[in-house]
């Protein structure tokens, strides 16, 4: 989460400030930015602005992204979980680790969670692969219906952010 955090506030600080209704003051550019990576991940969907559109395409995204990654496990956030992110992304690592290293070196695939280091069996990395993909296909499949049913009146992003918010 620290690493989450010290990668996209800046991010959304940059997008905030960017934006047309900060009037260049970084304090208000960085308090939106930090409020809106936390209401995002936290997928409790509060707003300091009148409507998140006016931040701008790059802040809309950017909260799309901590939307659809959500919280930590046993938090009340939903979406897919910081814990099966991890996961996936390790696992990207762990496959080319593997195939770059030698035929006789082994590399456990382990993972440090609550403090704990244990290794990671690969039925878990599956599950937490499909969970992505299944999640990702409903979010892509109820964003596309949104905007055919709205008949253009809504553009794919909006409609993509209202079904991530919603779904998470």
């Amino acid at each position: 989460f620290g690493i989450m955090c010290i990668i996209f506030i800046p991010m959304f600080f940059g997008a905030v400030m960017t934006s047309k209704i900060t009037s260049n003051d970084p304090f208000l550019a960085l308090s939106d930015g930090a409020f809106l990576f936390f209401t995002s991940i936290s997928t409790t969907g509060f707003s300091t602005v009148s409507h998140i559109k006016a931040l701008g395409e790059a802040a809309v995204l950017l909260a799309m992204i901590m939307m659809i990654i959500g919280g930590g496990m046993g938090s009340t956030a939903g979406a897919l979980k910081q814990y099966r992110v991890v996961i996936a992304f390790k696992s990207l690592y762990w496959s080319i680790r593997d195939r770059l290293a030698p035929k006789s070196k082994y590399y456990p695939h382990t993972i440090t969670r609550l403090g704990q280091t244990r290794e990671i069996e690969q039925m878990e990395i599956y599950e937490s692969l499909g969970y992505i993909i299944l999640y990702i296909t409903i979010m892509l499949l109820g964003g596309v219906s949104l905007a055919m049913i709205s008949g253009g009146v809504y553009g794919a992003s909006d409609c993509l952010f209202e079904f991530a918010s919603a779904l998470s």
